[in-house]
């Protein structure tokens, strides 16, 4: 379990929306390391004082009495599109805890919280905040940063757009081949979910697309694919095209607010087997997605006499 380092930053203000048997133990944790805790009971309550506060993060619990988490979950984005809503949550509830992640809730946790691990949740908020609103700051002071993210997100879409059309024209029959040991459904799977993962600010994994399965797992436990090296002789059942195609929208749609949350100038990544900076670290990123959408590419060359167009930029 992971430690916190340091308290999060002087000015972190939380709003807790919790039954008091559930709610009482996390106020006075959190009131306990000097952080700000607003609690209220109710949810009609709690957007109330969404509406006046821009907090640094939501706790809610699953099941306040009134409106269900997942409407709740939209009403607070609609109030402030930037708010950091954390579910708590009972085991019985992670399926309505996944379906508020959907809904744009920032993360959960498992009810009854965890100190260590309720603390970091507040510690990773506040330093999310800062990292948005510096680059949210600098982005109108420094044209060259904001010319180099628009560049970014041209090279991601460009790179998934080639990975996209190479899905596309994949034969039915080079789909699922067993002639090769990284099927070719395997390989577009892990080239997205990587894209998606290393797009992200750190190693903490907490945005599952709705079509990922379980049995998908790599040996290092990130969630994602079995890794190319994965020597294990089954294979979990194939994802269909429309499955991948349906996960390459969700992320092509996200590269842009994804590039515009980074800190590009952190030193590290935030990956810690990739020691290095976080620029250097989305070339990385770029250059694995389009090694695998070459792969491709090149199996339904050798396999099919079907070709690629190269994608110099952001389509249009």
């Amino acid at each position: 379990m992971a430690e916190p380092k340091d308290a999060p930053s002087e000015g972190t203000r939380v709003l807790l929306c919790a039954d008091p048997a559930l709610g009482s133990p996390v106020e006075e944790h959190l009131r306990g390391k000097g952080i700000t805790v607003d609690a209220v009971t109710g949810r009609e309550t709690a957007l109330d004082r969404i509406r006046e506060v821009d907090y640094t993060v939501v706790l809610s619990a699953i099941r306040p009495t009134g409106m269900p988490a997942p409407e709740f979950v939209d009403r607070a984005k609609a109030l402030r599109p930037g708010v950091l809503v954390v579910m708590l949550t009972a085991k019985v509830e992670v399926d309505v805890a996944i379906e508020c992640i959907r809904r744009g809730a920032w993360d959960f946790l498992r009810a009854p919280c965890d100190p260590e691990d309720l603390l970091l949740t507040v510690q990773r908020a506040a330093e999310h905040r800062r990292i948005r609103d510096r680059a949210s700051a600098d982005r109108g002071r420094v044209p060259a940063e904001e010319a180099l993210r628009r560049m970014l997100k041209s090279q991601y879409h460009a790179a998934l757009a080639m990975l996209r059309e190479a899905v596309e024209r994949c034969p039915d029959a080079l789909w699922d081949d067993p002639a090769h040991t990284n099927r070719t459904w395997q390989i577009a799977y892990h080239a997205l979910f990587f894209a998606r993962y290393y797009g992200g600010p750190d190693e903490r994994f907490d945005d599952f697309w709705e079509g990922h399965r379980s049995d998908t797992r790599n040996p290092d436990g990130i969630p994602g694919p079995p890794e190319p090296s994965d020597p294990r002789p089954h294979l979990p059942d194939p994802y269909t095209k429309a499955e991948v195609l349906a996960f390459w929208e969700r992320c092509n749609a996200g590269v842009d607010a994804a590039v515009d949350a980074l800190d590009l100038e952190a030193p590290q990544c935030g990956f810690p087997w990739y020691p290095i900076p976080k620029l250097e670290h989305q070339l990385v990123n770029l250059r694995h997605i389009q090694h695998h959408a070459g792969q491709i590419s090149e199996r339904l060359r050798s396999g099919a006499d079907i070709g690629i167009a190269w994608a110099g930029a952001r389509r249009r």
